[in-house]
């Protein structure tokens, strides 16, 4: 078909359904709305729509009130290109009060697409359990039975019982856990920043969605996805072979790997858990929805199987709490994906709890490596059950209770990802200028700093670099493709995610200004939202503390660098001041 012929046929966009669903689980009201042309055009889709939404709710509330919104959206390449399986979920988060996205992959998004809705936002609070079933019809279900059940049985009796894809919370959604993730396809996480509290607060168990079409492609596009798909295969060998633990033993031999909660920068016992001690537990490989390439690792450890651990949960409950043991890091990867639980912050904040302990600065013995302890944490943390409790509301609120600010490792109350900023000054204006809180995806500098020798990691002549990746990967998590396509077949190019839209769309997009408009939207989101510069500011361990091999940032040079950032972006006292325009 073409693109013509779609357009007489549909009459409305290829890309596009042209709808969105909204439910107010408080009135249970279902209606529809149709998709903004205008909207599509300055925003795209995924997490650009997703924060014009957000923006013009209802503000100053309550992450975990009624009030606050979810919004699910897919984006115009969303189950139709190579690398576009994703879906993104947009809120204010209850971890940190930012706007929050978070995108996963798997199945569910293409799903969604496919039942004929661009995206759903869901408000309000159910008087009961409750879970959203779409199939052909969309109705509000009693989840009675299912409150208290993990994520893999519940994705398993949804499954069975409506045959479609699932996404759901745990016990720690339910259980109001600042961290909790929402899952889908049973280990595939939207994991950041507590978008499962959000669900859990809405008394929302999951939804279900069942395809009611498929999306036509355009023959003018089989040629070009089929170059896009050969590129990535010959560059892709290492990722397909090991997956995001592939990673590992570079950064460990970098000095940014980190270990004992940010104390060190490399781990004395890293291939004890790099990608060949993974292999050795590996089940079989895994994809998401029409990907050549198939990261994802299933493994074993004794009787529990499931997919990962990625790169970040090896860090989080390895290295970074001084575990060597594969075996439990695979178990508590599957802990934290039933519970449902952010990995990153699941872990990051038990290490925090490992480093009060040793200091005597909290009651309970809980040692370095100890993954006895650690795997009973997870579930208490789940369950906030004793020390849970505390370590359930994240390391900034813990440090803020039992002392300890100066070695707690996050920004903007979101804990640092796997990569340690002191070798990797990018990545150090990257984690304080993200909207979101410290995240490696909100730029990917990590990338061209650590895995090319186009740029020199101590130097600080970085905002240029990461003001554009910013906004590229807003564009890419608008478009919704997943990032290593993005850059191995596509370049992180503007151009070409433009040449993308106009194949798929017929519109002309010009996707460097909806980068810099969305990045703008969000930063004015927060700062509306009581955040101020205030908040770019980094553990103070990495201005103070060097590691063994001698690394610290420098604080005049990281300030002038931060100011040149907000110069760049025409912030004043580092707030947007250009008008956006909607």
């Amino acid at each position: 078909m073409t693109q013509k012929r779609y357009m007489e046929k549909h009459g409305r966009m290829f890309g596009y359904n042209g709808k969105i669903l909204r439910i107010d689980l408080t009135k249970k009201k279902i209606s529809t709305e149709s998709l903004d042309k205008k909207e599509v055009l300055n925003y795209i889709g995924g997490r650009g729509i997703g924060i014009k939404k957000l923006y013009e709710s209802k503000r100053k509330i309550d992450p975990l009130s009624p009030e606050n919104i979810l919004i699910f959206m897919t984006g115009p390449l969303t189950g139709f290109t190579p690398f576009s399986a994703f879906y993104n979920l947009t809120t204010k988060s209850p971890l940190t009060g930012t706007c929050l996205s978070s995108h996963s992959g798997g199945l569910f998004g293409p799903e969604l697409k496919f039942s004929g809705f661009d995206g759903i936002i869901l408000k309000g609070r159910s008087e009961k359990p409750c879970y959203i079933l779409i199939d052909n019809e969309v109705e509000i279900k009693d989840a009675s039975d299912l409150w208290g059940i993990d994520c893999k049985e519940t994705t398993d009796i949804l499954e069975k019982e409506h045959k479609g894809k699932v996404v759901c919370i745990g016990q720690a959604g339910e259980n109001l856990v600042r961290f909790a993730s929402l899952m889908n396809d049973k280990d595939r996480a939207l994991g950041r920043g507590g978008v499962g509290a959000v669900c859990g607060s809405k008394n929302l168990k999951a939804v279900v969605v069942r395809r009611n079409k498929k999306i036509d492609a355009f023959m003018e596009t089989k040629d070009e996805f089929k170059k896009a798909l050969e590129i990535v295969k010959v560059k892709s060998k290492g990722l397909k072979k090991y997956g995001t633990p592939l990673v590992i033993d570079t950064t460990n031999s970098m000095g940014v790997l980190p270990t004992r909660n940010f104390n060190e920068g490399e781990f004395e016992y890293v291939e004890n858990i790099n990608g060949e001690s993974l292999l050795k537990n590996l089940i079989k490989k895994k994809a998401c929805f029409s990907c050549p390439i198939g990261c994802s690792n299933v493994t074993k450890a004794d009787n529990i199987i499931t997919e990962g651990p990625e790169y970040e949960t090896l860090c989080s409950f390895g290295s970074n709490i001084g575990n060597s043991d594969i075996k439990a890091i695979i178990k508590a990867n599957d802990l934290c994906n039933r519970f449902g639980l952010d990995t990153i912050s699941c872990g990051n904040t038990i290490a925090f709890a490992m480093e009060l302990s040793e200091k005597e600065m909290i009651d309970e013995k809980i040692e370095w490596g100890d993954m006895n302890t650690v795997l009973s944490l997870i579930e208490k943390i789940a369950k906030r059950d004793g020390i849970g409790d505390l370590l359930s509301q994240g390391t900034k609120r813990v440090s803020e209770k039992m002392g300890g600010k100066e070695f707690a490792i996050h920004v903007k109350g979101m804990d640092l990802p796997a990569y340690d900023p002191r070798g990797s000054i990018g990545m150090a204006l990257s984690y304080v200028v993200s909207n979101r809180g410290a995240c490696h995806l909100r730029s990917s500098v990590y990338a061209y700093e650590l895995f090319t020798s186009e740029h020199d990691r101590f130097s600080y002549e970085k905002p240029k670099l990461v003001k554009e990746l910013q906004e590229i990967m807003a564009v890419v998590d608008s478009l919704l493709l997943c990032k290593f396509g993005a850059r191995s077949a596509y370049g992180n190019s503007f151009k070409e995610f433009e040449r993308l839209l106009k194949m798929v769309t017929g519109m002309d997009f010009d996707t460097e200004k909806i980068g810099e408009r969305i990045i703008n939207l969000e930063r004015l989101y927060n700062f509306e939202e009581g955040l101020s510069v205030k908040d770019d500011a980094l553990p103070e361990r990495f201005f103070t503390e060097k590691t063994s091999r001698g690394y610290l940032i420098d604080r005049t040079k990281f300030k002038k660098m931060l100011d040149e950032y907000y110069k760049l972006s025409s912030w004043k006292d580092g707030k947007p001041v250009k008008k956006i325009k909607n």
